[in-house]
């Protein structure tokens, strides 16, 4: 018998590539032994938050490689899921592109939770690996067009695309708010205070609806609790954002020491993070 796993921890979304990377090397091993049972795992331990209906196309392609099906046989297995999953297989694993098949990847879960104001995360990130972060932001502005465009997104793919758009607006306004603090740009900052940050708000409570939707359709309600105190707590760091900005505009405060602190810090380039800022 084989344990193997469809990787799903650490993932909003399926991991595509990495499944790739990991499972089908053990089921080849185990058809040239001739194995006579394998089992893929989904981890769904506390603080789990894969959408788990995006794991179809992860078993989709695993249990064709155990039965001698190529594993890129797109065509087989888009056409199986047509039928039986009622899921669009090539766009669930194009989604997964995001991901690129290492553990130590660019997450865009944890740039979703990062502090708006410290941007720890994106930080790091954007000055260890920064060819990295220019790839997966085209990635993620490129599965939002793709979702859009798509007349086959279903609930999970569509709830990816909430998510996804709510962490392109985080990096927007990331950018903005670097750049109109660097330039002392008062009228900037306060086009960000007053529009910017409740436009982002606004877009990530949206995505919340979505995935608590998305949760109670395929999950029972514990663990729920955990991903919206997350949420929550990024939400008042928003607004947070917002106070810390007036308060600068109206003299109460010198400075905005947060973006100061991220503005001057030296990071060298080598891999991202992997330490979670989200705990």
């Amino acid at each position: 018998m084989l344990g193997s796993g469809i990787w799903t921890w650490s993932r909003v979304w399926y991991d595509h590539p990495l499944t790739v990377n990991t499972a089908l090397p053990g089921i080849a091993a185990g058809l040239k032994t001739r194995l006579k049972e394998i089992f893929f795992t989904m981890w769904g331990d506390n603080g789990g938050y894969c959408l788990y209906e995006s794991a179809l196309a992860g078993l989709e392609m695993c249990a064709g490689a155990a039965y001698g099906s190529a594993a890129d046989d797109v065509k087989l297995y888009s056409a199986r899921s047509k039928v039986i999953g009622k899921f669009d297989y090539q766009l669930y694993t194009k989604a997964a592109d995001m991901y690129n098949g290492e553990q130590s990847v660019i997450l865009p879960e944890w740039i979703y939770w990062d502090d708006p104001l410290q941007g720890q995360y994106i930080t790091a990130t954007g000055n260890r690996v920064p060819q990295d972060f220019a790839r997966f932001t085209g990635k993620i502005k490129e599965n939002i067009r793709l979702i859009n465009d798509s007349g086959t997104a279903d609930d999970a793919l569509l709830t990816l695309g909430a998510m996804l758009r709510s962490i392109k607006a985080k990096i927007e306004l990331y950018d903005a708010l670097n750049q109109a603090y660097s330039a002392k740009d008062k009228n900037a900052l306060k086009h960000i205070a007053d529009t910017v940050i409740p436009d982002v708000i606004a877009i990530c409570r949206k995505y919340e609806r979505s995935y608590r939707d998305n949760w109670m359709k395929n999950a029972k309600p514990f663990g729920l609790e955990v991903m919206q105190r997350r949420s929550a707590g990024m939400i008042d760091r928003l607004y947070e954002a917002q106070l810390r900005i007036n308060e600068y505009l109206d003299g109460k405060a010198e400075s905005i020491e947060e973006i100061e602190e991220r503005l001057t810090s030296k990071v060298t380039e080598g891999k991202p993070f992997t330490a979670s800022f989200i705990s």
